[in-house]
């Protein structure tokens, strides 16, 4: 991969993939979001993930089934998972697009948070998705996922950026360009509203919602909610 002169730049590049290729994907995962189905995954204690599944343009019964995994505060319908999605559903693939607990909307359906330690609950609605034909990719906090839903089930896996350290990635965010921290702490708060609407009764995070950094959002969090 040789990007000319003036893309170089790695935060140019992460800003242009996620902004000024919106409209080329829409194009192409055009089949994908229509051709979606929503389906709730219920896991052996009792907690329910989504997916949005679109079978293959054949309609082959046999197609292997490739489960996508979103990054921390994504969602099954970020750019970069509609494109791999659309890619692969040309491919022949079923593409299962799926939104771990807290994310793309779904902060009712379950009482407790996510964390990214709440591995068996993907284990589980992996396994119901791909059955014994398939595999499993994921992106960023996604592909930490995909590795060890990788090794629970033995499935292959492609993990894209998977973040392996959390500790020096919330360091990495916090202490580098300020752009990602304000990124990252106002998607935070919106994902923390959502969940206090959804169960008033069992949260108020107002203290929380006054700290400015990945670090201690996360400090609190594990304080009172791990």
């Amino acid at each position: 991969f040789a990007p000319p002169y003036w893309l170089r730049p790695a935060h140019v590049q992460t800003v242009a993939a996620s902004i000024a290729r919106e409209s080329d994907v829409a194009r192409r995962a055009s089949a994908l979001v229509a051709g979606a189905r929503t389906v709730d995954l219920r896991s052996r204690d009792g907690v329910v993930l989504q997916a949005a599944v679109t079978e293959p343009p054949r309609g082959s019964a046999s197609a292997p089934t490739v489960v996508i995994i979103h990054g921390w505060l994504g969602h099954n319908a970020a750019t970069y998972v509609r494109s791999a999605g659309a890619t692969l559903l040309e491919r022949g693939f079923r593409v299962a697009r799926l939104n771990l607990r807290d994310h793309g909307g779904t902060e009712h359906l379950n009482p407790g948070l996510f964390h990214s330690a709440r591995t068996d609950e993907v284990v589980d609605a992996v396994a119901a998705l791909v059955g014994d034909r398939g595999g499993v990719l994921g992106f960023s906090l996604g592909g930490n996922f995909a590795l060890r839903v990788s090794r629970a089930l033995g499935l292959p896996a492609l993990a894209v950026c998977p973040a392996l350290d959390p500790a020096a990635t919330m360091d990495a965010i916090d202490s580098g360009l300020k752009l990602y921290r304000w990124y990252f702490v106002r998607k935070w708060h919106r994902a923390l509203r959502a969940k206090a609407a959804a169960f008033p009764a069992l949260y108020d995070f107002n203290n929380a919602l006054r700290l400015g950094t990945v670090g201690a959002l996360t400090e609190v969090f594990v304080r009172e909610h791990t």
